[in-house]
C-alpha cells in the first residue's frame, strides 16, 4: 500500500466532491478531534448600578436559575432531540459518504442523490453496529464504575484487602482495556466500511474487520498512527477554528452583563451556547468527511495482495441494488 498516495487521493476527493462536506455535517465525518471553550472569564465588572459582591452574583446566578428553569428545559430537550436526530440521520449519511467515497476512488460518476439512497440502504446495519458499539462500552464503564465501587467501599469500611484487590484489579483492567478498546476501534471501522461496500451484516462485517486486523496487522496499525496523526492537525485547526468563532459570542455575553446584568448576560449565553454545540458538531463532521475518505480508500487498498478489492458496482439510473 502507498499511503501517500492514499492520503494525496483521500485529499483530492475531499476537496473536489464538496457535497461530501455537507454528508460530513450531517454525520458522516469520523471523529477527528474537535474544538471546545477556552476559559474565558469575565473580569469582575459590575452592572450599571453599582459593585456586587460574589454572594450577590450567587444570589442572583440562583434567582436566574429559579425564574428561567423553563428556558433551560426547553433548550436542553431541542439539544437532546438535536442529538438523537443527528445520530440517526449519521447513519444515513455515513454509509452515504463511505460508499460515495469508494465509487470517487474508481472514478465512477456518482453524485449525492446515488450516495444518500446508498445510505438509506445500509442505514439497520451501521445502526445495529453502532448499537452494539454502545452496549460493549456501558459494560465497559459498568465493570470499571464496579472495581472503583468496590475500593472507594473497601477503604472507607476500613478493608484493606479489598481496596488492595480493587487497586490490583484496576491495574489489570487499565491495560486491558486500552488494548481492546484500540482493537475493537480498528475491527469496527473496518467493519462499517465491509457494511456498506461488501454489503454484509453486522456480525459477518465484524468477522470481516478482525480478518483484516489479524492478517493485515501492519498495514491497519500504521494507517491508524496516520490517521491519529492528521486527526492530531484537524483537531488543532478546528478548535482554533471554534475559539475563533467563540471569542464575539462571549463578547456578546459580556456586553449584555455590562447593560443588562448577569441575568441578561446568563439568558444570552444559554441560547449562544446550545446554537455553538450545534454549529461545532456541524463544522466538525463537514472536516471530518476527510478522515472517513481516508479509511475508505484505505480499506479498500487493504486486500491488494495479490487480487484488487471487488468494484462498487454502480447502480442503474433511478435504481440502487438491494
Amino acid at each position: 500500500m502507498r499511503y501517500g498516495e492514499v492520503i494525496e487521493r483521500s485529499l483530492s476527493i475531499f476537496w473536489r466532491h464538496r457535497y461530501l462536506w455537507l454528508l460530513g455535517a450531517l454525520g458522516g465525518g469520523e471523529a477527528s478531534g474537535g474544538g471546545g471553550f477556552g476559559n474565558f472569564g469575565l473580569s469582575g465588572q459590575g452592572s450599571p448600578g453599582g459593585g456586587q459582591a460574589s454572594g450577590d452574583l450567587g444570589t442572583q446566578f440562583t434567582q436566574w436559575l429559579t425564574d428561567n428553569i423553563l428556558l433551560l428545559v426547553v433548550l436542553s430537550t431541542l439539544l437532546l432531540l438535536f442529538f438523537l436526530v443527528y445520530f440517526l440521520v449519521s447513519c444515513v449519511a455515513t454509509g452515504a459518504a463511505i460508499r460515495a467515497a469508494a465509487e470517487h476512488d474508481a472514478e465512477r460518476p456518482f453524485g449525492l442523490r446515488l450516495a444518500w439512497r446508498a445510505g438509506l440502504q445500509t442505514f439497520w446495519s451501521i445502526l445495529g453496529l453502532r448499537l452494539l458499539g454502545l452496549v460493549l462500552v456501558l459494560l465497559a464503564v459498568a465493570l470499571g464504575g464496579a472495581v472503583i465501587a468496590f475500593g472507594v467501599f473497601s477503604a472507607a469500611n476500613q478493608q484493606p484487602a479489598g481496596a488492595v484487590t480493587a487497586v490490583l484489579a484496576g491495574i489489570v483492567l487499565l491495560p486491558t482495556f486500552v488494548v481492546l478498546g484500540i482493537v475493537l476501534t480498528l475491527v469496527w471501522i473496518l467493519a462499517l466500511r465491509s457494511i456498506v461496500l461488501e454489503q454484509r451484516r453486522v456480525f459477518e462485517a465484524l468477522g470481516r474487520g478482525l480478518h483484516l486486523v489479524r492478517h493485515r496487522l501492519g498495514r491497519v496499525l500504521l494507517v491508524w498512527l496516520i490517521a491519529i496523526g492528521i486527526g492530531i492537525v484537524i483537531g488543532i485547526g478546528i478548535g482554533i477554528a471554534a475559539t475563533l468563532v467563540a471569542l464575539p459570542l462571549v463578547a456578546v455575553a459580556a456586553a449584555t452583563y455590562a447593560t443588562a446584568g448577569l441575568g441578561g448576560a446568563l439568558t444570552i449565553g444559554a441560547v449562544l451556547l446550545a446554537l455553538y454545540l450545534v454549529g461545532v458538531v456541524a463544522v466538525g463532521g463537514a472536516v471530518g468527511s476527510f478522515m472517513t475518505t481516508y479509511w475508505t480508500l484505505a480499506f479498500r487498498r487493504l486486500d491488494l495482495d495479490p487480487v484488487p478489492f471487488a468494484p462498487v458496482q454502480q447502480a442503474p439510473p433511478g435504481a440502487w441494488p438491494a
